[in-house]
């Protein structure tokens, strides 16, 4: 037994295995000299703080949508409406708006009453394509905090070959180029925000088609010219038209890192399916009965960290169902376990809110491990005079549920030999500017120092 453990032990007033051998007449003469010895050793030595509590200085709500769900429905298990429920599920954000500004196929009340249950959550949203929004924006100011920005809409990369002809014509690079310029230059107060598919989230997708002349590159930088905010949806879980290879929690990951390469200086926000966005009709064709159909709500945690691990500045939730089992277009709050675990996840990113998106951007470290598969996605931040390493076990096409694996991580600049694992009531000491530590399947680790 180390004098760690002593020490840890002594206040039970004997340790077994150092006073057995000891005859019962010397055990008082042993205790005193050895609370003694103990004595000395602490005026110099101190057991490492397990100071894991992140604090409200680095709180900050990771941003966090929904993607086109109505706002001033009502739920009738609690009296709220949609957009409340979801701001107390950690959401900030609505991602588009069905129809909006126009009430033509709504009601009347509709575009206000959808801005007014959005202002009164304390949500904002981007939504609206085209003039008429950057008008009803203009004429109600009263909303101008809330409309931060407009939807130029989804998927041009996997929509340029559809059958439907405008739909087509619509989604090429030059004529999307286009309408994304003229809704800026029409009000270029308010960001402007889209969706992209498998060409921008999956590398090497063999569903795009680039037209003669221009490459891949030039397609992709024109989409992402008139735009502020950037994602990609890849529904790694539930996909019934890829591989069973390419499933898993890491390919999220992949997406993010994919849409980032093409995205400029733009952010990039996570896109994650929350319930069952393909038909039974889809799994049916592509004969993919073995994969899950729904999400499963164990797995948002592990997803959504290992987007922010990858690059993402933000979360967007797809809650509609379309799988037939009539759960709807809000299925995530109906989903059992759900609506609890995208709390859990965006409260986890949140209390790391500023660190993520403010900290500064430091090499990561190096991290080696033993046996087969990828080693850890891992960044470094500097924040609050301190350095953070964010770190999460991965996959990929051999290990799609991820793997065990013991991790020897290498720093830079340490000033320490104490690193405080967060959360977990841990610290690990530094030697020689290295610490070793355990990761499994898709677990994540935060470490300070």
């Amino acid at each position: 037994m180390s004098i760690k453990q002593l020490a840890h032990h002594a206040p039970h007033g004997r340790s077994h295995l150092a006073l057995s051998f000891f005859r019962p007449a010397l055990i008082p003469i042993l205790t005193i000299f050895l609370a003694i010895m103990l004595a000395a050793f602490f005026s110099c030595w101190q057991a490492p703080a397990l100071d894991s509590n992140p604090g409200p200085e680095i709180f900050q709500k990771f941003p966090a949508g929904v993607w086109l769900q109505k706002p001033e429905a009502v739920l009738a298990a609690t009296g709220k409406t949609y957009a409340q429920t979801y701001a107390d599920m950690g959401i900030t954000t609505y991602l588009g708006l069905w129809h909006w500004p126009d009430a033509v196929d709504m009601y009347p009340s509709y575009p206000t009453a959808a801005m007014k249950a959005l202002k009164d959550a304390g949500l904002v949203a981007y939504a609206g394509s085209a003039q008429d929004a950057v008008d009803w924006i203009a004429a109600h100011p009263e909303y101008a905090d809330t409309l931060v920005g407009y939807l130029l809409g989804d998927e041009p990369d996997m929509k340029k070959t559809s059958s439907i002809p405008a739909t087509a014509a619509a989604s090429m690079p030059g004529a999307w180029n286009a309408a994304g310029m003229a809704l800026r230059a029409a009000d270029p107060t308010r960001g402007l925000y889209a969706n992209f598919g498998k060409g921008f989230g999956k590398p090497n997708w063999a569903g795009y088609q680039v037209n003669p002349g221009p490459t891949k590159a030039d397609d992709f930088a024109a989409y992402v010219e008139p735009l502020t905010l950037v994602s990609s949806d890849f529904y790694g879980i539930t996909d019934p038209w890829e591989p069973a290879s390419y499933h898993g929690v890491w390919t999220y990951g992949r997406a993010v890192a994919h849409t980032i390469l093409y995205a400029g200086p733009r952010p990039v926000w996570g896109f994650v399916e929350v319930s069952a966005p393909w038909t039974a009709s889809d799994y049916a064709r592509v004969g993919a009965s073995h994969l899950m159909v729904h999400m499963d709500p164990d797995l948002i945690f592990p997803i959504t960290w290992t987007m922010a691990i990858s690059g993402a500045r933000g979360i967007a939730y797809f809650c509609h169902d379309f799988s037939g089992s009539g759960l709807g277009d809000a299925a995530c709050f109906k989903e059992p376990g759900m609506p609890e675990a995208m709390q859990a996840a965006n409260a986890s990113l949140s209390s790391y809110g500023k660190v993520l998106l403010e900290g500064q951007v430091l090499p990561p470290p190096q991290m080696s491990q033993s046996g087969d598969g990828p080693p850890p996605l891992v960044i470094a931040r500097a924040f609050g005079g301190k350095t953070w390493i964010f770190a999460i076990g991965s996959g990929d096409e051999g290990h799609i549920h991820g793997l065990d694996s013991q991790v020897t991580v290498t720093v830079q600049g340490a000033t320490t030999n104490k690193v405080i694992v967060m959360g977990e009531d841990r610290s690990i000491w530094l030697r020689d500017s290295a610490f070793s530590d355990t990761f499994g399947p898709y677990e994540l680790h935060i470490y300070r120092y």
